[in-house]
C-alpha cells in the first residue's frame, strides 16, 4: 500500500490559553479503490470529555493547483466531516481513524500532501468545546 503523509493545522481558541483539542501525526492510507483512512492522534486539552469532532481536509498534489476535498467541494467551501468518537477524557490522547476521500484517478500518492483542520469538538451534552474562532 502507498502512503501520503501528514500535514497538521491547529487552531487556537480565542478564550483559551491553549487549544482545547489538537489533531496531529496524521498518516493517510488508501485501504480500497474507493476508500482512504487517516490515522491521527487527538489530544483533549480541555476539562470536559470529547465525544465528537468536526474536521475538514484537503489533498494537494505537488505541481498542481487542483485541490480534492470531501465530496468534491471547492477550496472556499471546505465542508466539515463529523466524526463520532467513543470518548476522550480530559488530558488523554487517542488514536483515531478519520474517513477521507480516495485520491482521484491518476493522482500519484507519493506526491500528495493531506492537510487537516480541526473545526469543532463536542462533549457528551453536545455543547461545543471551543478550539478556534467561531
Amino acid at each position: 500500500m502507498r502512503h501520503a503523509l501528514l500535514v497538521l493545522v491547529v487552531l487556537a481558541g480565542p478564550a483559551l490559553a491553549e487549544n482545547a483539542a489538537t489533531l496531529s501525526d496524521c498518516t493517510v492510507t488508501q485501504v480500497a479503490a474507493d476508500r482512504s483512512l487517516a490515522s491521527c492522534q487527538v489530544t483533549n486539552n480541555s476539562d470536559r470529555a470529547i465525544v465528537s469532532l468536526q474536521y475538514a481536509y484537503r489533498a494537494v498534489e505537488e505541481g498542481r493547483t487542483t485541490l480534492w476535498l470531501e465530496r468534491g467541494y471547492g477550496e472556499a467551501e471546505r465542508p466539515p466531516v463529523e466524526f463520532i468518537l467513543g470518548r476522550i477524557e480530559p488530558g488523554e490522547t487517542a488514536q483515531v481513524s478519520l474517513r477521507v476521500a480516495p485520491l482521484p484517478h491518476g493522482a500519484d500518492p507519493e506526491s500528495v500532501r493531506y492537510e487537516f483542520e480541526l473545526l469543532d469538538a463536542r462533549d457528551v451534552s453536545s455543547q461545543p468545546i471551543v478550539i478556534g474562532e467561531q
